[in-house]
């Protein structure tokens, strides 16, 4: 499986933080507001490194990358849009750099967020996205609806958007799961992960 790197200069050791899957359509980009409606196939993904750099695999596409550019902040995250045509780097002070067909919509940067940002997710539709930051406050953009502006104590590592973009899960790294908006609540922290650093959240 052939890959490639969306960086400029010779290969250096760099640290792997973030990955995103592909996500390819046939029929034209979707209409604004509105979610693809080709499944996609999921032939490839993306790794983004601290630095920026962004590396495909299988029909991963090259759009760009961070990579050589001098980032005031490292990256900590990615998000393709549904196309699979392109994709969102987001640093920690809450920068958003779009490659490909990933629109801007708005960010955290120059030091705009009290907290640093741990992650990014795309709406369905690939025209907003919403930033996680540390302390589970999200901000959003474009046509993702859900914030939240209470800060939780606990150390939060990601969240996952309801279907309707009206709620979310915000994980902490502890286990502990907290509901907001139309996000059902489930057993957290669940069994078996006494002892155990969280990382990560995805929904369904």
């Amino acid at each position: 499986m052939a890959a490639f790197r969306c960086a400029r200069g010779g290969l250096r050791r760099v640290l792997l933080i973030g990955l995103a899957v592909v996500a390819w359509q046939s029929a034209a980009p979707p209409a604004r507001a509105t979610a693809p409606t080709d499944a996609p196939s999921q032939k490839g993904y993306w790794l983004v490194a601290s630095d920026g750099s962004v590396f495909g695999f299988g029909d991963a596409g090259d759009y760009g990358s961070a990579g050589g550019a001098h980032l005031a902040q490292p990256s900590v995250g990615m998000s393709a849009t549904p196309t699979g045509h392109g994709y969102w780097l987001v640093a920690s002070d809450g920068g958003v750099f779009g490659y490909g067909d990933a629109g801007y919509y708005g960010s955290k940067g120059s030091g705009r967020h009290k907290k640093q940002i741990v992650g990014i997710l795309a709406t369905r539709t690939g025209h907003g996205y919403s930033l996680v930051a540390s302390d589970g406050t999200v901000a959003s953009y474009g046509d993702a609806s859900f914030r939240n502006t209470h800060a939780y104590s606990k150390a939060i590592i990601g969240l996952a958007l309801t279907p309707t973009g009206q709620g979310a899960w915000l994980a902490a790294n502890d286990g502990t799961v907290a509901t907001q908006g139309d996000a059902p609540p489930y057993a957290s922290p669940p069994a078996g992960t006494a002892n155990r650093t969280m990382v990560g959240i995805a929904g369904l």
